[in-house]
């Protein structure tokens, strides 16, 4: 319908309903294009969460980035499928290091050898790479990106949006490194880490030779480089060289990766015993138990039944510091050392009944005093120098000879009974 006034036309009808019709059909055309183009995609089932289980201690582990080439992508990704599955099979609980903190934080404490898994710097080619074998075990990973090119929008790291996901997937914390959009970070900045929930911490300055840590030390945390050629055996092999002692010990020696590591051992299996031989062009050789770190005291029982120049066992040896309690012998004579801060001191030279190559003791070791008693010498009881016991003390065992090549032990045998609970300050 329309009106006349004067010379000039007024439509009456606007055309309200059609209108109406036509917007509603438009907007619900809209959506169900949207949807069916930008669907949201599901969010995949959460990773294992294990129970507490009170301990105090994690490791950390400092995983390999994925190469470009397709190729050794593909060999990346089955070798850490390799890894993860020996680690679940063996007892590793991998987390997130949020929940880590957290559950320390309300004294909940974590399950034994909870472990986290750290990409830095965490690539795109990484995340799309691994994905799909975290996704297959159910195992969480923590995420670290540089600040600086992530923010000036380097492809090679995530975006903010591809971040988010990241998060809301439940499989990865993601932090950032470094400081603002010009500035690339220094050494020591690069150290420090916050990550979107607000959480800080630190890596410990020179980090990557071990994997253990305590509670109270995100601050200075220890993590451990991962070689991408090592097989899951070496990397189980390894990182078991770290576990804190548990009950009676015995101290071996095991082969990683052509190189001969001190491992702690159940008391309950059998072939512990080692032999330990000085190379041609030294006059001295040396292992390291990297699972006794922060033992301060101990019975130890030492059987070595041949030798060959001169045998030391330290206990609470801290090569930083300079620091040790040794326990030594040689044909005719067993000796008792004490070093602080490089400084040795030698406490007392017992006198053997009559000279052997083999020898059998039993040590005690208890705060400030030495106690050692064995087959053929008396038992001898000394005073130590006052010391600030280190949390990187731990047990050492050498060899020593003025000929090249010349000393060894042989079929060594050491039992040990932790006596006080490992320090970790």
């Amino acid at each position: 319908m329309a009106e006349m006034t004067g010379e000039e036309y007024f439509p009456n009808d606007t055309y309200y309903w059609q209108w109406s019709v036509f917007w509603t059909l438009a907007i619900a055309v809209g959506f169900l294009m949207w949807l069916s183009f930008f669907r949201p995609a599901r969010l995949p089932p959460p990773p294992y969460l294990s129970p507490s289980a009170g301990y105090d201690w994690f490791l950390v582990l400092h995983m390999p980035e994925v190469p470009m080439d397709p190729a050794k992508a593909a060999v990346s990704a089955r070798t850490l499928h390799g890894w993860l599955k020996e680690l679940q099979r063996h007892g590793y609980k991998p987390m997130l290091l949020s929940e880590v903190h957290s559950r320390l934080a309300r004294g909940l404490g974590l399950p034994e050898r909870a472990i986290v898994l750290v990409y830095e710097p965490g690539y795109h080619h990484t995340y799309d790479t691994l994905l799909p074998v975290f996704l297959q075990h159910r195992v969480p990973a923590v995420w670290v990106t540089n600040r600086t090119w992530s923010l000036r929008g380097d492809r090679h790291y995530m975006n903010a949006r591809e971040r988010m996901k990241m998060v809301r997937s439940g499989y990865y914390n993601v932090g950032f490194s470094g400081d603002g959009f010009w500035v690339k970070g220094t050494a020591e900045e690069l150290r420090h880490v916050t990550f979107s929930d607000g959480m800080r911490i630190a890596w410990a300055p020179q980090t990557g030779r071990t994997a253990l840590n305590w509670q109270g030390h995100f601050d200075s945390l220890q993590r451990l480089d991962v070689s991408p050629k090592w097989t899951a055996e070496d990397l189980i092999d390894r990182i078991a060289m770290e576990l804190p002692l548990h009950g009676t010990v015995r101290l071996g020696v095991k082969m990683i990766q052509d190189h001969l590591w001190g491992v702690v051992i159940p008391s309950a299996e059998a072939q512990s015993a080692f032999t330990l031989q000085v190379p041609l062009a030294r006059t001295a050789n040396s292992l390291y138990w990297v699972g006794t770190k922060g033992l301060r005291d101990a019975r130890l029982e030492i059987r070595i039944p041949s030798s060959f120049g001169q045998c030391f066992l330290w206990l609470r040896a801290d090569i930083f510091r300079g620091d040790g309690v040794g326990i030594g012998f040689s044909g005719d004579s067993v000796f008792l050392d004490q070093k602080i801060a490089g400084r040795r001191t030698r406490l007392a030279v017992i006198p053997r009944k009559s000279p052997a190559p083999s020898f059998e003791a039993t040590v005690i070791l208890t705060g400030e005093t030495l106690e050692v008693s064995g087959r053929g010498f008396p038992k001898t009881t000394v005073a130590l120098q006052p010391s600030r016991s280190s949390s990187r003390g731990l047990v050492r065992f050498a060899v020593y000879d003025r000929v090249r090549g010349a000393a060894r032990a042989d079929a060594v045998d050491l039992a040990l009974t932790p006596l006080a609970p490992l320090i970790h300050r």
